[in-house]
């Protein structure tokens, strides 16, 4: 059966700078049970069966399943709540080619901050092309940590914290836009646009070129205008606002940042 595979753009002050780039790689059907079987366990409460299934799905070396154990973890979802094994979780999940777990890396260490420098440095490595111009350090800086956290230190008041903020904000998002419910639910092709206003602590959402389509084997027009429907469409944009708010409660705005920050990012819902 076709499912949606999310590519993610990202563009700096409107202006395309990257690819399109998968964020993970391909779900086996393996890897798809094994994530169900953790889920419906953490629905039910069960913590021993959520933990044993998560070890089972561990050790078969899915790269979700360590994005999901990094989330467990820092979370303390049926586990003792621990930031050093969330993040050795997430260094795994990036190891094994999935992005998701440098974006759970960035809005991870932001968040507290745990460590603002180290958040900063990854958020380039994940964002260089949307964070803005006044958060990012040449490469060869960014690639010698003395000279990184000496760069840092000579910032002017407020920019680092500020880009911080950034950076958790835009991962965060980026992270939950890996795996939008309404657009697998409903089989919705097309882009949507993501314009952050940090200053305001306010995000925006676009959506172009919509396509709603039946599941395999599914041929029924009634089928199709239902979720063609102003409902079908409201409930995406109900869960893009969702999305980015509950991004913008996690982290605290600080003050004095520049009003001329606009990051975008383009994300991209293609059937695969």
């Amino acid at each position: 059966m076709k499912r949606a595979a999310i590519v993610l753009l990202a563009m700096a002050a409107g202006a395309a700078q990257g690819q399109d780039e998968p964020m993970r790689p391909e779900e086996t059907r393996a890897e798809q049970l094994a994530a169900g079987r953790v889920r419906a366990a953490l629905e039910a409460k069960d913590c021993p069966r959520a933990v044993q299934h998560l070890k089972e799905g561990l050790a078969a070396k899915h790269p979700g399943l360590y994005l999901m154990a990094g989330t467990m973890y820092e979370d303390g979802l049926c586990v003792k709540a621990d930031w050093e094994r969330a993040q050795a979780f997430y260094q795994l999940g990036l190891d094994a080619g999935h992005r998701g777990g440098l974006f759970k890396l960035v809005a991870g260490l932001a968040h507290g901050p745990r460590d603002l420098a180290a958040a900063l440095w990854w958020g380039q490595r994940a964002l260089a092309a949307t964070l803005p111009g006044d958060c990012i350090v040449a490469d060869w800086v960014h690639r010698d940590p003395e000279s990184y956290v000496a760069t840092l230190r000579a910032w002017p008041a407020g920019r680092l914290g500020a880009c911080v903020y950034a950076a958790g904000v835009l991962s965060l998002v980026a992270g939950d836009m890996m795996y939008p419910p309404d657009a697998l639910g409903l089989q919705i092709a097309g882009r949507v646009k993501m314009s952050f206003v940090p200053a305001e602590g306010r995000i925006d959402w676009t959506t172009t070129d919509l396509e709603i389509k039946p599941p395999v084997g599914v041929v029924s027009g009634e089928w199709l205008r239902d979720r063609q429907s102003r409902d079908a469409r409201e409930s995406l944009r109900r869960s893009l606002e969702q999305t980015g708010q509950r991004a913008l409660r996690r982290f605290k705005a600080p003050t004095g940042i520049d009003a001329a920050w606009r990051p975008e990012m383009e994300y991209v819902f293609s059937l695969q």
